[in-house]
């Protein structure tokens, strides 16, 4: 009997810890909390975080090349995005740059 008390603690133990996580998607969908990424094409990378709002993106640098913006498409069509920005799905910001002379 005492294995089955103890079997019984672990499982809503186990289930608690999988009901706060952060990738339970359940969690995720009721706090619209979506995972940002960044491709920054420069030696400095920026760790990906879950939020609903991107208030602002830390500076970037390269060597040779001016920053023009951060886009959500590696295709950079579009404006560029404008802070803050409101987060709807998961997405990854892309760092435009052109070559300086």
């Amino acid at each position: 009997m005492n294995f089955i008390k103890r079997f019984i603690v672990l499982f809503i133990v186990l289930m608690v810890v999988c009901s706060i996580s952060c990738e339970n998607p359940f969690l995720i969908e009721i706090t619209d909390m979506y995972t940002v990424s960044f491709e920054t094409d420069c030696p400095q990378t920026i760790e990906s975080y879950r939020t609903k709002c991107v208030e602002k993106i830390q500076a970037v640098q390269k060597t040779g090349a001016t920053f023009e913006g951060w886009y959500t498409n590696a295709s950079f069509t579009g404006a560029c995005v404008s802070f803050p920005y409101e987060v709807k799905k998961d997405t990854t910001f892309y760092a435009k740059w052109s070559k300086r002379y």
